[in-house]
């Protein structure tokens, strides 16, 4: 997402609202308040920024955070988000900043319930079922339900590693369109190509 803020020379006047909390101690080149900054500043629209951390220690610190008047005032336009983009991370193999971010023992008990990818704070199995819904409401982020109304969800991510997270979030509706490369594509394909094969046996 840095390397699209970074290259976007002109976008049509729109609001941009960020839909996650930051990850923390991460990746500190990537900074999601910055980023929709540059992003508001090319369309000349207006930001709505969030100043909190994605994962907070209980539901009840999270649900508190949401209510501070910056928070949400981003929160209150969840529901009229037209387009998003975010990263999809996979937990098998773990190539995701909010597996990264998490303790042993969280990642544990998540990959235990069947964690195979994640779309914001929504964490979902191979088949795209969500799961962990208390994990979620400990963190600041667009919901799964507000994702599936928006009308068109892009999902970005990259290498091989990242096409069985892909496909997850696009089986449970919460991504309608894919940024990646051809590795991860072909590798798409093939697996819908098989879904349709065993239907049709």
């Amino acid at each position: 997402l840095t390397v699209l803020a970074e290259s976007l020379a002109s976008l049509p006047a729109c609001t941009v609202v960020q839909v996650t909390g930051a990850l923390l101690g991460v990746n500190p080149a990537e900074n999601s308040v910055e980023l929709v900054s540059r992003i508001a500043a090319v369309s000349g629209g207006m930001a709505f920024s969030i100043y909190s951390p994605q994962v907070l220690p209980d539901a009840l610190t999270a649900a508190t955070l949401r209510n501070q008047p910056e928070v949400a005032e981003a929160f209150a336009r969840f529901d009229s988000i037209t387009k998003a983009i975010l990263p999809v991370g996979s937990w098998n193999p773990p190539h995701s900043q909010l597996y990264d971010a998490l303790t042993a023992e969280e990642r544990a008990e998540l990959r235990t319930k069947g964690a195979c990818a994640e779309l914001g704070a929504t964490l979902v199995d191979s088949s795209g079922k969500q799961i962990a819904p208390e994990f979620s409401e400990r963190c600041i982020a667009i919901s799964g339900e507000q994702l599936k109304r928006i009308d068109e969800v892009i999902v970005v991510g990259g290498g091989l590693a990242k096409a069985a997270a892909i496909r997850a979030v696009l089986l449970g509706g919460f991504a309608n369109a894919v940024v990646t490369e051809r590795g991860a594509a072909r590798a798409l394909l093939d697996s819908a190509n098989e879904s349709v094969a065993s239907e049709t046996a």
